[in-house]
């Protein structure tokens, strides 16, 4: 069986801790050909580590690589690098969030339906055992009325220290701040000229809650509407209420306990 050739943009967590150890572990269906980041020492000490040849720190010079398919794992946005592979004719898998805005979104999924290529989001909750249990379970409740959510979320480094995580300090300083303008330019279309504590919550819900709404879609589909949503603590914290067809009423709150 010929194997997926395939790179990935981005080597900082999520790649270190998941993407890359199962891709070299499932090196019978995966051939890892070329890595790309921002940063040249990360990439050169991950190419080491798994043995990659091609590393590069232009995604352009990666999409010219015979590669089947592309995993994108670094900060948002990704609209552009996702646009650019799918023309370039690769399959994209894309970490969450996809993206920030409804523009973007369109943007990509017209780069997809185009291409012929395959797209897949990384909201993995819903492959989880777990989850699939609950499902079941769900599914055997006769007349559900009410759905609570509580996300309780603590300081990043209380789960990030278990792992051990490679970081270098090399990233251009006009890298950084392109993203940055990027980033602030994405969620200005998405949600215009908001207060600092807005924006800081909608970062946690496109980073941190879109897991939880995407467990509630794979369970209950999506809500007819939003009746109310409010946060608190500076943008620290969140609660929505959401209305789902059959007059079932869903309370979720997410709020960040950094002492937790």
């Amino acid at each position: 069986m010929n194997r997926i050739r395939m790179g990935v943009v981005g080597c900082g967590a999520i790649a270190q801790i998941q993407h890359l150890p199962h891709l070299s572990e499932l090196r019978d269906k995966y051939e890892l050909v070329g890595l790309c980041d921002v940063s040249r020492h990360l990439v050169d000490f991950m190419g080491d580590l798994y043995q990659v040849s091609h590393r590069v720190t232009d995604y352009r010079e990666l999409l010219a690589l015979d590669l089947d398919a592309v995993l994108l794992c670094f900060a948002d946005p990704k609209t552009e690098v996702a646009v650019a592979a799918l023309q370039a004719g690769k399959h994209v898998f894309i970490e969450k969030p996809m993206c920030i805005s409804v523009e973007e979104a369109d943007r990509i999924i017209g780069a997809a339906e185009a291409s012929g290529k395959t797209l897949m989001v990384g909201y993995m909750k819903q492959h989880d055992p777990g989850f699939q249990y609950a499902l079941t379970e769900v599914e055997k409740i006769p007349d559900i009325r009410l759905i609570q959510v509580n996300h309780i979320h603590p300081d990043n480094n209380l789960h990030l220290k278990e792992f051990n995580l490679y970081r270098f300090d090399d990233i251009p300083q006009e890298v950084i701040e392109h993203t940055r303008t990027l980033r602030a330019a994405a969620v200005h279309e998405a949600i215009g000229d908001v207060p600092d504590d807005v924006q800081r919550i909608f970062a946690h819900l496109t980073g941190s809650m879109i897991h939880d709404i995407s467990v509630l879609r794979g369970m209950f589909g999506t809500p007819e509407r939003v009746v109310s949503m409010e946060q608190w603590s500076e943008g620290m914290s969140v609660t929505m209420v959401l209305a789902y067809e059959g007059d079932k009423r869903c309370v979720a709150t997410w709020t960040h306990l950094p002492e937790l």
